[in-house]
């Protein structure tokens, strides 16, 4: 129960801040908060948005996966689940219904705009909606708690903040827009949701409360 209570409060604060993300884009506006950030973060901030950019590509979803291994085949199915969930997330949006959005780069250099770039960064331009990294971070900090119940509050609250810094980094090396990270965070939550939920519906069997690699032991 405990595990589970913290499970639901790390997904509303999740959704909380999506809601505070929001009203901030869409009061400010989401070409001229992407210029603030660009124009004041960018430069100073560029090297430590890299590291918190790696933290939401495909290494980090697979590590938790390895890691599982050790766990209840429950936990490694659920972290399997919200991987192709927030992958198809992604793609529908991606390659189907905003496909050929541009990203700030392009979109800018059409304008004949010069940005503040990041050295060593490569920057991508079409498919920009949502933001990839921001879905698998999120998600990840979403379904942490579960699947490990000795996590604390503060640990909790830790992870989603990282996950958040994640989303934001995305913007500092001009790969997303600020509403591209909105879409990924809430499409990181309904992402985790759904494989929690296909993971809770699953039948009480023994299979699914040992790990694969005891079952490689015998």
């Amino acid at each position: 129960m405990k595990k589970k209570s913290l499970y639901q409060s790390v997904l509303v604060a999740a959704l909380l801040l999506a809601a505070g993300w929001s009203g901030l884009v869409y009061s400010i506006g989401n070409e001229a908060l992407f210029m603030f950030i660009n124009s004041n973060w960018t430069p100073s901030l560029g090297q430590p948005a890299r590291f918190f950019s790696l933290l939401g590509e495909s290494w980090a979803m697979g590590m938790a996966l390895i890691i599982s291994l050790r766990l209840p085949f429950r936990s490694t199915l659920l972290i399997g689940l919200t991987w192709l969930s927030g992958a198809l997330h992604s793609w529908l949006f991606k390659l189907w219904l905003c496909r050929g959005w541009p990203r700030p780069f392009e979109f800018y250099q059409q304008k004949q705009q010069v940005l503040n770039l990041v050295d060593g960064v490569k920057v991508h331009h079409w498919n920009t909606f949502p933001s990839g990294h921001t879905i698998t971070a999120i998600s990840l900090a979403v379904i942490l708690p579960l699947i490990f119940p000795a996590l604390r509050r503060w640990q909790a609250a830790m992870l989603l903040l990282t996950a958040l810094l994640c989303g934001l980094s995305r913007i500092v090396l001009v790969q997303h827009w600020p509403q591209d990270v909105l879409g990924g965070m809430l499409l990181g939550c309904s992402a985790a949701f759904l494989a929690i939920r296909i993971t809770a519906r699953m039948p009480s069997k023994t299979w699914l409360e040992k790990s694969l690699i005891s079952r490689f032991r015998r």
